[in-house]
């Protein structure tokens, strides 16, 4: 470290020493109280004074001090293990996790004296630690070594050892990373030698099916080096076998894609294993199960459509509505229907109620009910009697003629998106026949559609929708529905405009939101190394949220074993953390109770395996050697790793950095000039006391 003086003019620190001379020189010259001194003790004096005075004198000028320091980076070098599974459940066994450490405490304590080391592990996360337990679930290797670059962006790091079996199942390629600004050196684990193995690679499935129905689960089995070999495929649900096939291997590079039907017969989550039973000689038999998810539930939409007489729009809505698997349709001309209304989740009304079937009683059962309805309109509907029913449609028919009206879409319709708003379907499609009139109190924001006569924009609603009582009713103003999806097939070839419009409509009528006192935030679905969080929200009765009583949750595992548990309290809802919990199905059940009434809501949970770092165990070397030679490395061999602490002393690129830092302070600022001035003065003090001067 070195120090410097900085004024504007070294010629100012000369007035200061003058100032200080003549200040002294005035003091003690003719002083008659010294007359009878020695005069060394008075030039003592004046020295004193004149030391005390330029001192005083130069820090009025307000110097700056620059100090200059100087220090020596030695190289980062920085160690990142693969923590992950594969490295130890390999077909190899000869991996010793023991001699791996003392190997890399040897290359580590080689390094140390011209080095700094920082050791990571990563796999489902990047930690900095000194040890590892190769129990990580996945590996993303790109991602560890960009959490590097970030974290050591500004420091002089030399080079990083990765030490990897190369495989990857998460993140990115490694080779498409930027060039490094270091050079990286890869230690190769695992086995790279290929065994008898048969295995899933993969399983396509839907995450839904509904009760009763067939779902299909496609599966991708290979097999290497297991030529006539006599496979079974398995698929139990709840311990139960659900369906079993033999599969002749008839190669050493065997792949085959099986399509298994099964059917949905209880509902809720349930968890499939598909297994492909092992050979005796095969090693690695954790990549022979699979686990499957599906939710089967039983709330498919009963959708009715009621007619008033046949007509092309009600071949129209049922083709759209058929292709969603969520719906049930059915069909009845009013004459022939004898059900109950009230089975329904939508009612389709197409010209009704008309002038010969008033529907009076049907009518009033969705009104009482809150039955969502939809009603399309014509020149046979019965406009005064809907009207009655104060549903929201509200209408003053003018005269008995019609009018043709093309739709003109509403852009502040906020309810639902439709796709074709952005495209010019709606422009040029035909208009719908449409009853003469005026329409008052209606809520625009709830128009998806006004009418537009000819050239002119109205401000009457074509479709639109109304919530009376907590129950959606929409009204579409005209007939000639068919025509619109004659048009969507001119326009683009499909019918895909016209069924979105139909679909997104049922879909908003039919979605019955429930609002409940007492709220469960938990997902279906956790993973093994995932924690489990669950929030609870609970309103009082005016529908507020508090938090004054405790929450209470009973978690079952599958052994039928207990957890209970009560919700930690946040500023207004509650929140758990249970942490993980072993692979298996779950039920839990979460109480509270208020105002005296018990409150209850139950449900499952699954902890599903992730089984990536099983599914293939053979080590990728080459990844390795080519991520070492694009970075200016080099590839090593678990054996060999001791041979790495030469290669790195021998790279010129790797070398100390000197850093030379510079500051700047006021002189005036350093407490020792102080102390300095209180003794000059405190010795000049007590001098003159002891001669007798004061």
């Amino acid at each position: 470290m070195s120090f410097s003086i900085i004024i504007d003019n070294p010629l100012w620190i000369i007035l200061c020493l003058i100032i200080g001379a003549i200040y002294s020189v005035i003091l003690y010259r003719k002083d008659s109280r010294f007359v009878e001194l020695k005069k060394w003790k008075i030039y003592t004096l004046a020295t004193l004074r004149f030391f005390t005075v330029s001192i005083i004198s130069f820090l009025l000028l307000s110097p700056l001090v620059k100090s200059i320091t100087t220090k020596i980076e030695k190289p980062l070098i920085i160690i990142a293990q693969d923590n992950s599974e594969s490295i130890i459940s390999g077909s190899s066994s000869n991996f010793s996790k023991i001699n791996y450490q003392l190997q890399l405490d040897s290359l580590k304590n080689k390094l140390s004296d011209k080095y700094e080391i920082k050791q990571y592990t990563f796999g489902d996360n990047l930690a900095i630690t000194d040890t590892f337990s190769f129990t990580d679930k996945s590996t993303d290797i790109s991602d560890a070594l960009n959490q590097l670059n970030n974290i050591y962006a500004n420091r002089n790091v030399g080079a990083v050892i990765l030490a990897s079996d190369g495989k990857y199942n998460k993140g990115n390629n490694p080779l498409y990373i930027e060039d490094l600004d270091y050079s990286l050196y890869t230690v190769g684990l695992g086995d790279t030698n290929t065994y008898p193995d048969v295995k899933i690679t993969e399983v396509l499935h839907n995450k839904l099916a509904f009760l009763g129905n067939d779902f299909p689960i496609r599966v991708n089995i290979s097999a290497n080096n297991l030529k006539d070999k006599n496979l079974t495929l398995t698929v139990k649900n709840k311990k139960i076998k659900v369906f079993s096939k033999s599969i002749i291997v008839d190669n050493n590079n065997f792949y085959k894609t099986e399509n298994i039907i099964l059917k949905a017969k209880s509902k809720g989550l349930q968890h499939y294993n598909i297994i492909i039973s092992s050979t005796e000689n095969e090693l690695n038999k954790e990549n022979n199960i699979a686990h499957v998810i599906i939710d089967v539930i039983d709330s498919k939409q009963n959708i009715l459509i009621l007619a008033n007489s046949a007509h092309p729009d009600v071949s129209a809505i049922k083709k759209s509505l058929d292709k969603n698997i969520n719906y049930n349709l059915e069909i009845y001309d009013i004459n022939s229907f004898k059900k109950n209304i009230t089975d329904y989740n939508l009612v389709i009304f197409h010209q009704l109620p008309s002038k010969s079937n008033s529907l009076s009683s049907i009518l009033k059962t969705i009104v009482k009910n809150k039955i969502p309805s939809l009603f399309i309109l014509g020149n046979q509907s019965d406009i005064q009697q809907l009207i009655t029913l104060d549903i929201g449609f509200n209408f003053k028919q003018n005269s008995k003629s019609m009018d043709d009206a093309s739709p003109s879409i509403n852009k502040d319709f906020a309810s639902f998106e439709l796709s074709f708003i952005d495209n010019d379907f709606y422009k040029f499609i035909p208009p719908l026949k449409v009853n003469f009139g005026n329409y008052y109190n209606i809520d625009n924001s709830r128009v998806l559609m006004y009418q537009k006569i000819g050239s002119i924009s109205t401000s009457k609603p074509l479709i639109y929708f109304s919530t009376i009582n907590d129950n959606k009713y929409c009204f579409v103003n005209g007939d000639g529905l068919w025509r619109w999806r004659m048009s969507s097939f001119l326009q683009y070839s499909d019918f895909e405009q016209f069924d979105e419009l139909i679909n997104k409509i049922s879909q908003f009528l039919a979605l019955k939101v429930k609002k409940s006192r007492f709220n469960i935030d938990i997902k279906n679905i956790y993973y093994e190394n995932e924690a489990i969080t669950i929030n609870a929200e609970v309103y009082n009765e005016s529908f507020e949220l508090t938090n004054t009583k405790d929450v209470k949750l009973e978690v079952v595992n599958d052994n039928n074993k207990k957890y209970n548990y009560i919700f930690n309290k946040t500023e207004k809802a509650y929140n758990l953390n249970l942490g993980t919990l072993p692979i298996g199905d779950y039920t839990y059940k979460a109480t509270i109770k208020l105002d005296g009434k018990l409150f209850t809501k139950e449900g499952k949970f699954i902890v599903f395996p992730i089984d990536l770092e099983t599914k293939d165990l053979q080590a990728d070397f080459k990844l390795l050697y080519q991520l070492s030679e694009k970075n200016n490395g080099n590839f090593f061999t678990a054996k060999n790793i001791n041979l790495l602490a030469n290669r790195i002393s021998t790279n010129d690129n790797i070398i100390p950095v000197m850093h030379e830092q510079k500051t700047m302070s006021e002189l005036i600022n350093f407490k020792w000039l102080f102390f300095l001035i209180i003794i000059l003065i405190s010795l000049e003090w007590f001098a003159r006391k002891y001669l007798g001067a004061y």
